[in-house]
């Protein structure tokens, strides 16, 4: 959501990406890593931290997964 989005864009070290809605965690995560790449944010081997909430509470994330870039 554009507020969110915006409200990010204000914290140190927080690149927000906006994306569309995906299906289920498993892709949700897949094409989260695909977006860090593609917008150069990170390079094979390096790991990136994916925080995630079901109700866009910018300051409770209920999911939080480290995942190394391939």
């Amino acid at each position: 959501d554009a507020r969110t989005y915006k409200k990010l864009i204000l914290f140190w070290g927080v690149y927000p990406l906006k994306v569309g809605r995906f299906s289920g965690l498993t892709d949700t995560l897949k094409k989260c890593i695909q977006q860090v790449k593609k917008h150069g944010l990170a390079a094979r081997g390096d790991k990136a931290v994916i925080m995630l909430t079901e109700d866009n509470n910018i300051y409770n994330s209920n999911i939080m997964e480290i995942l190394k870039v391939k």
